[in-house]
């Protein structure tokens, strides 16, 4: 189903996960987080509103060892997939990952390595909000 032929009436009671997922992010709230977006894709799986392909992958990810929460993201969940994990599990949980033919493209630790130099300062303070 494309987006566009989406009603908004059908969309709104998403809006929940995602107030509770921003709130979480502000005050730094991880099992919070977590919660919102297990809830968001179990709804969303609910309404069958991803894709296949993501739908089968984010199954798999989120049964492996060390994962927390995996969130689609693009049209159907059908770009890219986050994996929230802790950082003792990363290596692991990205290893794993990779067993599927899915590239790694960064981890947290990646992100504010990149948000910490000096030419990015822009940069830092979009992904720090």
């Amino acid at each position: 189903e494309h987006l566009q032929s989406l009603d908004l009436e059908q969309i709104s009671p998403l809006s929940v996960f995602i107030d509770s997922a921003w709130k979480a992010l502000q005050k730094k709230d991880s099992s919070n987080l977590i919660q919102s977006l297990n809830s968001f894709y179990q709804e969303l799986k609910d309404r069958d509103w991803v894709a296949d392909h993501s739908l089968d992958l984010m199954d798999k990810i989120s049964k492996m060892h060390g994962c927390l929460a995996v969130k689609g993201c693009g049209a159907l969940g059908a770009d890219t997939l986050l994996v929230l994990c802790k950082t003792l599990d990363t290596k692991t949980l990205k290893d794993q990952i990779r067993q599927l033919g899915l590239d790694f493209v960064s981890s947290s630790q990646d992100l504010l390595n990149e948000c910490k130099k000096p030419s990015q300062t822009s940069l830092k303070s979009e992904f720090l909000v």
